[in-house]
Order: structure tokens, then sequence, then C-alpha cells
């Protein structure tokens, strides 16, 4: 039987709008309200952000093979663009690789 691979303790990636609302500023206002220092916590009435979301461009193989002969001229370049293209790794765990 094949061993399962425990889940993160916590999610890995950038702060998103939904999260700011647990931000330390907002916990440390509440707990300001539980002490009964404050009548009610401003930051419950702060709405959240709104990110525009941006479709994501695909490249076809004509495309693909047109970009990595481009860059085949630098070898470091290169390997980070095929490594970036054929696999699901972000950014920041390529430039990690690097």
């Amino acid at each position: 039987m094949a061993e399962s691979i425990p889940a993160p303790a916590r999610a890995v990636g950038y702060p998103t709008p939904r999260s700011t609302a647990s931000t330390p500023p907002h916990h440390a206002l509440k707990s300001v309200v539980d002490q009964r220092l404050l009548p009610h916590n401003p930051a419950d009435h702060v709405a959240p952000l709104k990110v525009a979301h941006k479709s994501m461009t695909i490249l076809n193989e004509e495309q693909l093979d047109a970009f990595l002969t481009a860059v085949k001229q630098d070898a470091v370049r290169k390997a980070f663009f095929y490594t970036e293209l054929t696999t699901s790794l972000r950014l920041g765990e390529i430039c990690g690789l690097m």
C-alpha cells in the first residue's frame, strides 16, 4: 500500500484580500473590544479589496517551440523557461531552484 503524504500544516502563498480580515490589527482591535475598551471593532466595517482576476494565457505548441528557440542562446534562461513552461511550479519556486 502506498504511503500517504501528510498535508502541509498551513497554506503557502501570498495573502489574499479575503485573508486580511484575520490580520494582526483586526485581532488586536477584537481584543480591545473584548476588554470593553472600545464599543465596536472598526476593522469589521472595512470592505475587502477587490482584485481584478486576469485570465491565464496558454501557449500552443508552435508558440512554445518559437519561444524556446528564441531563448536557446542562453543556457540558464533556456533551463529556467523550459522548467517554467513544462511544470506547474510557481515563479518563486523556480527562482529558488536557480
